[in-house]
């Protein structure tokens, strides 16, 4: 099978998609952005930076059509419904496949005009739309796309490098946090809509030997950067404060193996492989409820709040770092959830048999 991916090569999901198709098909990529991580893949780069934003996307649906015509997929896969969707849907090609990520069905429609029409546009012309929540499919066919296109389709993880086994001293040991200190992890992006100020507050307000571990990808991150700079510098635990970028995918393991207890505090989100790492390690969750991510975080594994109250916070995390018990019950909850509903391998066969029935009879309803 011949599938031609359409998306961003700097995202480690895109990486992992692209990766384990092409063990075992014939795959290409049309990158929307430069990066070195799929290079021998890529067949062609979409512009960055052109004139003018229309004069940019007609120019990127150009070279789309033109490289569709050359390479004669049998199907064609866009990962995130803004641009690399757009432009997909555009080009004419079938069957075609869209996957939203998250914040492309919850915050672009509000934050941009032009993704307030073309979302809805663009994975109305697919033949299949996937996500990883049943909450985005709720939202994906209240926009007209029927009920029988659309598939939760989960990233899932790597189960034999996310496991309870795996041993984060020697982590710990780098980043200067005694042995037997509670350690808690933040894994998500520096940007507004993950509250990372409110995760430094409320780390302030635990007890005194508690580190936090802070994760960021700064090319992601834009002007985000300076509110939790601020924050981190006005805190009176900042010197129990570990701030590290970016993580070879290698050592991902550990940094969760290093934590006693995860937080997220997105107000959307679709169902962020971060959590389900943490959660394969046996990790406890604490996370702001939102639709995507009450799916898969409940007790006893975690706990979810309704605000962003940063003693709310503290309270949720002292309880998993004073109560051994609760995090073994946590522990074993994870592990089975993980198990059972977010293995890679399984989400990608699945992935895999609606690739081949969208080639032998298109349009028809996509298998479960």
């Amino acid at each position: 099978m011949r599938i031609c991916f359409v998306g961003d090569p700097r995202s480690v999901h895109t990486q992992r998609w692209v990766r384990w198709f092409e063990d075992r098909h014939d795959v290409a990529l049309i990158a929307t952005a430069h990066d070195e991580a799929l290079a021998d893949l890529t067949v062609c780069t979409l512009p960055s930076t052109t004139t003018g934003i229309g004069l940019r996307l007609l120019r990127s649906i150009r070279l789309v059509r033109t490289t569709l015509a050359r390479e004669q997929p049998d199907v064609l896969h866009a990962h995130f419904i803004n641009e690399a969707g757009w432009f997909a849907a555009a080009s004419g090609c079938h069957p075609l496949v869209i996957t939203a990520w998250g914040s492309d069905l919850y915050r672009a429609p509000s934050e941009s005009r032009l993704a307030r029409r073309l979302n809805p546009w663009a994975v109305r012309r697919a033949d299949c739309v996937t996500c990883d929540s049943a909450d985005q499919a709720s939202v994906v066919r209240s926009w007209g796309v029927r009920h029988d296109r659309v598939a939760v389709i989960g990233w899932g993880i790597d189960r034999h490098e996310f496991h309870s086994g795996v041993d984060g001293g020697r982590l710990r040991e780098r980043l200067g946090i005694p042995v037997d200190a509670p350690v808690v992890l933040s894994p998500r992006q520096w940007i507004p809509n993950s509250n990372i100020e409110t995760i430094v507050q409320a780390h302030a307000l635990l007890r005194d030997d508690v580190h936090l571990v802070l994760k960021r990808q700064p090319r992601f991150e834009y002007d985000a950067a300076r509110a939790i700079d601020a924050a981190i510098e006005a805190s009176p635990a900042r010197e129990r404060i570990r701030v590290i970028g970016e993580v070879p995918p290698g050592e991902l393991p550990a940094l969760f193996a290093a934590a006693d207890v995860v937080v997220s505090l997105c107000r959307t989100d679709g169902t962020p492989v971060s959590l389900l790492e943490s959660m394969a390690l046996g990790r406890p969750v604490v996370a702001l409820e939102n639709a995507s991510v009450a799916e898969w975080v409940s007790e006893p594994g975690g706990e979810l709040l309704t605000n962003l109250a940063p003693q709310g916070v503290a309270d949720a995390v002292g309880r998993f770092l004073s109560n051994r018990r609760a995090r073994e019950r946590a522990a074993a909850h994870n592990v089975a959830v993980v198990a059972d509903r977010a293995d890679r391998a399984v989400e990608m066969a699945r992935m895999e048999r609606i690739y081949t029935h969208l080639m032998s009879s298109r349009c028809t309803p996509i298998p479960a």
